[in-house]
């Protein structure tokens, strides 16, 4: 099934880009070219679900005792939180999917890799003649070759 067929049978509004990322794997279907992009996007799948099983508390720091403020320095240098550390990560991971899938777009097919990013394109176009998805969203993904959404999908973190 095409990503177009896929596109005609949606009826409810795009709320996230993991829908959109359907319409590229009913685009790769089951050509055997796409299986790299589909292994790459499931490996930033696992990675990203083992960083959000780390993801630390947001909950602030103890307070620092009496003794300690009275006895260390007053404004201590700025520390990066846990939390800034873990998006660090998240950024880090998010990258090297994203170099990989770049890669692999670099080295399939070019013809292939055309023809399934237009019929991904075109399946956004569906959507956003039916009043599915809003043209500046569907602007933003139409100009990127396909696997980029595999990757955005499987890195989100909400």
């Amino acid at each position: 099934m095409s990503a177009v067929h896929v596109a005609e049978s949606m009826s409810e509004p795009i709320t996230h880009f993991s829908e959109l990322a359907g319409l590229e794997r009913a685009a790769i279907g089951n050509d055997p070219r796409g299986g790299e992009a589909l292994a790459i996007a499931e490996a930033a799948r696992g990675a990203a679900g083992e960083l959000r099983q780390r993801r630390p508390s947001l909950d602030p720091p103890p307070p620092r005792g009496w003794l300690a403020r009275l006895l260390g320095p007053s404004d201590p240098e700025p520390e990066q939180s846990p939390l800034d550390r873990w998006y660090d990560e998240v950024d880090a991971a998010a990258s090297a999917a994203e170099q990989r899938m770049a890669a692999w777009q670099g080295d399939v097919d070019a013809a292939w890799l055309a023809e399934v990013t237009a019929d991904k394109d075109a399946a956004i176009a569906v959507l956003v003649d039916r009043g599915l998805l809003t043209p500046d969203v569907a602007a933003r993904y139409c100009a990127d070759p396909l696997g980029t959404l595999l990757v955005l999908d499987a890195t989100s973190q909400d």
